[in-house]
């Protein structure tokens, strides 16, 4: 049993031992380094080779007296986002000798199984070291079900006989007169699909924060403005890259609620966010944001959407105009804004149109939209532009110019009952209107 563990120290030892670890250096001074998942499994095939052979005794039970493993393959992959970020495959063969009262039999060993684990930082001296802390062993096989029981014992007892294995080590990673110049003394360790890396922040020095309109993922259209002096706000065109000190507070907007792609359609301002995570921004006035900035660089976005042109107006017979119309919440005389797609944002918009009896000193009576709806207040979807026309019939008007031209004509004639009726054309239709009291 201990065999078998100087075995798996001797393997985790050589592979780190040959990793190369590879330093980046960004232009802001922040410092990874790097030890990639392709130098491990370099170092893996190097072990591979070497193939080291051991011989033991076995004290437990099942007869076997003595048995021989030999490494015939070994892989270590790494796991990004994961409780368990590093999982070392083990392959072995060798042969086992069982030494019963009656006779002594030798069988072959062929097994594969998996060492989960977790890589993580720790002291070591004035520097730090990466330490593999094997958890558990998982995806146990074996080729020749007699040595089952053997073998799986041998593995449960595994983990508790294995030590902990220094992946690498620094005699002064981060030396004590350096430490004042990083935000933290402690290296960041962060496990990748493809790396380990550990990383160093610079307090000193500007932070680089980009900022960008999106437009039809597009990043080149339009301008970003900062805030260089108190509600100075100087134009960029987009992107911009600013550097500002850490622990600065700094003002950022898009000038602009509308742009336009290479295609000349609409887009219309959404949100800011922060791109690394997506988190929307709170703004302190209309598109624009307050950074605090920090110890790393960030990158910003101010997003669009594609939009449609809404345009909402009443028109009053003789082509003439009075009373509101309403898209939303927002009521006024006309209406001609910009509002975002149904294919991006599928809703039904609420429209309305009012002219009060009295306006221009007549009664009106809505007809209908534009577009034949014959009801005033309504929802629409925004698939395309929309240009929409309230038409209203006025009391006693005619848009037909022959409707009361003819002297001989006659205008009006009373009922029996006493009630002033008026026929006419107007609007492509006959109208009565009936007075009842001579007016």
């Amino acid at each position: 049993m201990k065999q078998i563990s100087r075995i798996m120290v001797k393997i985790f030892f050589l592979v780190f031992m040959l990793i190369s670890y590879s330093t980046v250096i960004f232009s802001q001074g922040d410092i990874n380094l790097i030890t990639t998942k392709s130098n491990i499994n370099q170092a893996v095939q190097a072990l591979i080779d070497s193939k080291g052979i051991n011989f033991a005794k076995y004290d437990g039970s099942y007869g076997l007296s003595q048995y021989n493993i030999n490494i015939s393959s070994v892989s270590l992959n790494l796991i990004g986002n994961s409780s368990t970020n590093v999982e070392l495959s083990v392959g072995l063969t060798g042969r086992a000798t069982f030494n019963l009262v009656v006779f002594t039999f030798s069988v072959n060993i062929n097994s594969t199984f998996k060492v989960y684990g977790n890589v993580v930082l720790s002291p070591q001296g004035q520097g730090y070291k990466l330490v593999l802390n094997p958890q558990g062993i998982s995806n146990f096989t074996l080729t020749n079900t007699f040595l089952d029981d053997v073998v799986q014992d041998l593995a449960n007892g595994f983990i508790k006989q294995l030590p902990e294995i220094s992946l690498a080590s620094y005699s002064s990673m981060l030396p004590g007169i350096a430490a004042q110049y990083f935000t933290s003394g402690t290296p960041t360790l962060t496990v990748t699909n493809d790396a380990a890396i550990l990383s160093l922040t610079l307090t000193a020095g500007p932070r680089y924060i980009t900022a960008y309109n999106e437009v039809n993922q597009q990043t080149n259209i339009g301008f970003v403005q900062d805030e260089e002096g108190t509600n100075n706000f100087v134009t960029y065109s987009s992107p911009k890259r600013f550097a500002w000190n850490t622990g600065t507070i700094q003002k950022l907007q898009t000038p602009e609620a509308l742009l336009s792609d290479v295609s000349n359609v609409k887009y219309k301002y959404r949100n800011w966010s922060r791109v690394k995570d997506n988190v929307i921004q709170t703004e302190i006035a209309p598109r624009r944001i307050q950074l605090s900035i920090g110890t790393i660089d960030e990158t910003y976005k101010a997003k669009f959407d594609q939009a449609q042109h809404v345009q909402l107006s009443n028109v009053l017979e003789g082509s003439l105009s009075g009373g509101t119309v309403t898209y939303e919440s927002t009521t006024g005389a006309t209406f001609n804004d910009y509002d975002f797609s149904y294919s991006i944002n599928p809703v039904q918009h609420p429209i309305n149109t009012s002219v009060p009896n009295g306006t221009l000193g007549r009664n009106w009576v809505f007809q209908n939209w534009s577009d034949g709806n014959t009801i005033a207040q309504r929802t629409i979807v925004l698939n395309a532009d929309k240009n929409l026309i309230a038409n209203y019939k006025g009391q006693g008007l005619s848009n037909q110019q022959n409707a009361y031209t003819s002297n001989s004509q006659r205008k009006s004639v009373k009922a029996q009952n006493g009630n002033l009726l008026s026929i006419y054309e107007s609007m492509g239709k006959v109208w009565l209107e009936r007075s009842t009291n001579n007016g």
